[in-house]
């Protein structure tokens, strides 16, 4: 390239190629996502779609709770055994417990004991 006057000579080379270059970019991405949508086509056809129809939308925060949370939280104080009444460790059963109380909004106090951990709602 040089420099005559204001305007640069071989700058329309320059244009060129990057314009060449974008060009080239963009088909390898939408080849990509081609070659992707094809593998997912395929990969749906070789199953069969089995869907429901739903009377009602199900509530999205609804998860399966292990322990009766209610009963353990109801004011008393509660010794849960390992082994009878939970079965991974003493200090993991105490975290669920507090997480389970900051979702109903409850304080409580939890204490690992050597027989298990015991728990009580405070006021």
């Amino acid at each position: 390239m040089q420099a005559t006057g204001t305007r640069l000579e071989g700058a329309g080379e320059v244009n060129r190629w990057h314009k060449y270059h974008r060009v080239l970019m963009r088909h390898s991405q939408e080849k990509s996502t081609c070659v992707t949508e094809r593998r997912i086509r395929k990969l749906l056809e070789k199953r069969e779609l089995r869907v429901r129809i739903l009377k009602t939308m199900p509530d999205g925060n609804q998860k399966r709770e292990d322990y009766q949370w209610d009963v353990i939280f109801d004011g008393n104080p509660r010794l849960l055994e390992k082994g009878v009444d939970f079965t991974c460790t003493p200090r993991g059963f105490k975290a669920s417990a507090y997480s389970a109380a900051a979702r109903r909004g409850i304080t409580i106090k939890a204490i690992i004991l050597e027989d298990g951990v015991a728990i009580e709602r405070q006021a």
